[in-house]
C-alpha cells in the first residue's frame, strides 16, 4: 500500500470528524427536533460519517494485529481510546454543570464513570449517558476484544484469524442477542453491539486481502457474511430499509471510493486533511461541549455568531487535547507495547493510521 492511500483514509477520517461534529452544532443549535427537515438531514450526515469510522477502525485493525501480540494490542488500544475520552467527558461534565444542565451529585459521578469505563451500557442505555458518542466507543472497545480473543486463539495465523473472524459471524447470527431478566440497557448494548460489529467486520476482511494476508474469494466470503449478517442484526432500527440502512451503504460507498481511487483524490492528502485527520478523535469526542458552550453562551439566534465561534472553538480543543493528552498516552503506549517487525509479513500501514479511533 503507498503513502497516498494512507494520506485519503486519513483524511477521510477528519472529514467524517467534521461531518459528526456539524450534525450536533444543528441540532443543538437550530432547535430543530426530529421529523424537521434541518434534523433529518444533520441525522443523515452523522449516521454516514459514523458508520465510515466504524469501518476505518475494521480496517485498519488487523495491521495492527500484525505487529503485536494479543497482550500489546489491548494495552494499545486501551491507550489510544481512554485517556483522551475520560478527559473530554470530564470537560463535558464540567461544561454541563457551569451552564445548568447537569447537577454535580453522586448520580452524576456514577454516570461519568459508566461513560468513561465504555462497559457502562450494561448498566444505562447511551440515551442516558451525557457524553452522546459513547455509544459508539462502547461498540470499539468491543471490537478490539474480540479482535484481541482472535489473535491470541490463532497465535497470529492468518489463516485461523481468517477462520475464526468467519466462526464469530456465525456466532452473531445464531443468536437474537435476547437477554430476559437482565433488563433492556444489557439487551441494547449487546443488540448495538451485535449489529454494528458485523458491519466492522466488512472492512476487516478487506484490508486481510488487500494486505496479501487471505485471498480474493476468501475476502469476498468474508465480505459477503458481514453484509448478511449485519442485515439480520437485532436493531432493526440501524437496518430498516430505510434512511438508516441507506446511510450506512453510502458510507460503505464513500469508503470503497476512497480506496479505490486514493491517487485523485488532492484534497484528502493535503495538509490541512492530514491535520483534521490527526486531530479526529479528540474532535470527536470534545465539539458536543463546545457546541453546549456556544449555545449558552451567544444569543438566541444569532447562528452565524454560534458557528463563526463554535468551529475554531472546536479546532482549538482538538488541538490541544491531541497535543497534550493524546500524543503522550500514544507515546507511552509504544513504549509499554513496543510491538514486533516480522519482515515476512509487512505492515502497509503506518502508525499513525492504525489507531483505529473515532
Amino acid at each position: 500500500m503507498d503513502k497516498k492511500r494512507i494520506d485519503a483514509l486519513n483524511g477521510l477520517r477528519g472529514a467524517a470528524a467534521c461531518a459528526v461534529a456539524l450534525e450536533h452544532f444543528v441540532i443543538s443549535n437550530t432547535y430543530t427536533v426530529p421529523g424537521d427537515l434541518r434534523f433529518e438531514v444533520s441525522a443523515f450526515i452523522g449516521g454516514v460519517a459514523v458508520a465510515v469510522f466504524f469501518l476505518i477502525s475494521g480496517f485498519v485493525t488487523p495491521i495492527a494485529l500484525g505487529s503485536t501480540s494479543a497482550r500489546e494490542f489491548l494495552i494499545r488500544r486501551a491507550l489510544r481510546l481512554y485517556p483522551v475520552f475520560a478527559v473530554c467527558c470530564l470537560l463535558h461534565v464540567a461544561v454541563g454543570i457551569l451552564v445548568g444542565n447537569y447537577a454535580a451529585n453522586f448520580d452524576m459521578a456514577r454516570l461519568y464513570f459508566l461513560m468513561v469505563s465504555l462497559v457502562g451500557g450494561l448498566w444505562e442505555p447511551p440515551h442516558a449517558m451525557p457524553q452522546p458518542v459513547v455509544w459508539t466507543l462502547q461498540i470499539e472497545l468491543k471490537f478490539y476484544l474480540i479482535c484481541a480473543a482472535i489473535l491470541w486463539i490463532s497465535r497470529g495465523s492468518w489463516a485461523s484469524i481468517n477462520r475464526l473472524s468467519l466462526g464469530f459471524l456465525i456466532l452473531v447470527a445464531m443468536f437474537a442477542f435476547k437477554f430476559p431478566g437482565l433488563g433492556p440497557a444489557w439487551t441494547g448494548d449487546i443488540g448495538f453491539a451485535a449489529t454494528m460489529l458485523p458491519f466492522m467486520f466488512i472492512a476487516f476482511f478487506a484490508s486481510l486481502h488487500f494486505t496479501g494476508r487471505i485471498s480474493a474469494g476468501d475476502m469476498w466470503l468474508g465480505m459477503l457474511a458481514s453484509s448478511c449478517v449485519f442485515l439480520m442484526g437485532p436493531m432493526r432500527l440501524f437496518t430498516s430499509w430505510g434512511t438508516p440502512l441507506l446511510s450506512f451503504v453510502l458510507a460503505a460507498a464513500i469508503f470503497g471510493a476512497v480506496f479505490v481511487y486514493r491517487n485523485s483524490i488532492p484534497f484528502l492528502r493535503g495538509r490541512v486533511a492530514n491535520f483534521v485527520g490527526e486531530i479526529s478523535y479528540p474532535m470527536y469526542a470534545i465539539h458536543t461541549s463546545v457546541s453546549t458552550l456556544v449555545f449558552s453562551y451567544t444569543p438566541h439566534g444569532k447562528l452565524p455568531l454560534k458557528f463563526a465561534l463554535y468551529v475554531p472553538g472546536v479546532l482549538l480543543a482538538s488541538y490541544v487535547i491531541h497535543r497534550w493528552v493524546e500524543k503522550p498516552a500514544i507515546a507511552l503506549s509504544k513504549r509499554l507495547a513496543p510491538g514486533r517487525r516480522n519482515e515476512s509479513k509487512p505492515v502497509d500501514l503506518p502508525a499513525e493510521l492504525q489507531l483505529g479511533r473515532r
